[in-house]
């Protein structure tokens, strides 16, 4: 497992941006969509090289937004948990953690077709959000579900095919 595969790579061929002076990723097809009514920003950190905000979908609980996307570049924000927002409506911190961890892969060549590669991702019991041909956030909602996930990744790193990364720094 790399530490960061986005640091070194140029990802505008799947950014998805704003017109602005800061670049904004979002989120086309979130994957709790159907549960979501309140769209919030985050600042990335360690920027992209084209993006400094992800723009994030959630359903509103109370005063709380719970996450209903795969973030792309944030790290201890995962789908599922509840967050709290300034009053610039951007992402404060997790207010709980709901136990779902987050990977990024980046594939090291351009996939002609990501439905056969979703398809054995969602198989293995990931949930999965593309930015493009190269970079997918996945969903592993349990420990042991990213235990399974995490080996699948690292055998995929080990024969070249990708390089990934967890989104989680801390323990839940």
């Amino acid at each position: 497992m790399t530490t960061n595969p986005r640091r070194d790579r140029n990802l505008e061929d799947g950014m998805i941006m704003e017109p602005s002076e800061r670049s904004i990723v979002v989120h086309r097809a979130p994957i709790w969509r159907d549960r979501a009514d309140y769209i919030f920003r985050a600042a990335i950190p360690d920027p992209a090289p084209t993006a400094s905000i992800e723009q994030l979908w959630g359903r509103k609980q109370g005063h709380l937004i719970e996450v209903c996307c795969i973030p792309y570049f944030l790290y201890d924000v995962n789908l599922g948990d509840l967050v709290s927002l300034s009053d610039e409506n951007t992402l404060e911190s997790v207010v709980e953690d709901k136990g779902h961890c987050t990977f990024r892969a980046f594939f090291s060549e351009h996939l002609e077709s990501i439905a056969d590669v979703d398809r054995d991702l969602r198989g293995r019991g990931a949930g999965t959000e593309w930015l493009s041909n190269r970079l997918v956030a996945l969903d592993a909602p349990s420990g042991e579900a990213a235990s399974e996930l995490s080996a699948f990744l690292a055998t995929l790193e080990n024969r070249g095919v990708l390089e990934y990364e967890t989104g989680r720094l801390r323990s839940p």
